[in-house]
């Protein structure tokens, strides 16, 4: 599991959430990062949208904090090690279980992941010119490319 694939399982998952709970289909969920770490490791201010869906679909008026209440309930009842909050007016800000994340970025790194697929890559990184002299610039290209393809 890589960070985009987290951050798509929580769109979706809010996606299903607002359906059940809202009746209302998102096309597209917004994701912030917040400008403090304090606040989060992604925000998403779904509950402002959906406030604004609810009143033009029923008429009904809905504060989006209270909305992003009932959006926590249901991420809370799912329980994906993930810590929801509610902040401000209707903001979810979700604080990623950084232990479990860390291991499995881990995994991945070194290659003891079960979902990693051997595949070749192919980098090409310097090329220098025949007709010109060489010189300290491609020295440095190489290395920079050398190492790129080591790590």
């Amino acid at each position: 599991m890589n960070l985009i694939q987290l951050q798509n399982d929580l769109k979706d998952t809010l996606r299903r959430a607002a359906h059940e709970l809202f009746d209302v289909e998102l096309e597209q969920i917004a994701m912030e990062v917040p400008p403090r770490t304090e606040l989060g490791d992604l925000a998403f201010p779904i509950a402002f949208e959906l406030a604004k869906q609810i009143k033009q679909k029923t008429g009904e008026k809905r504060a989006p904090r209270t909305i992003a209440e009932a959006l926590k309930a249901k991420l809370d009842a799912i329980n994906s090690g993930n810590r929801v909050e509610v902040a401000g007016a209707g903001y979810l800000n979700v604080f990623f279980d950084r232990p479990g994340l860390l291991s499995a970025l881990t995994a991945i790194s070194t290659g003891t992941a079960e979902s990693i697929e051997a595949r070749k890559l192919m980098v090409e990184h310097t090329s220098v010119n025949p007709n010109k002299a060489a010189h300290i610039g491609h020295v440095r290209n190489s290395v920079i490319g050398d190492t790129f393809v080591r790590i």
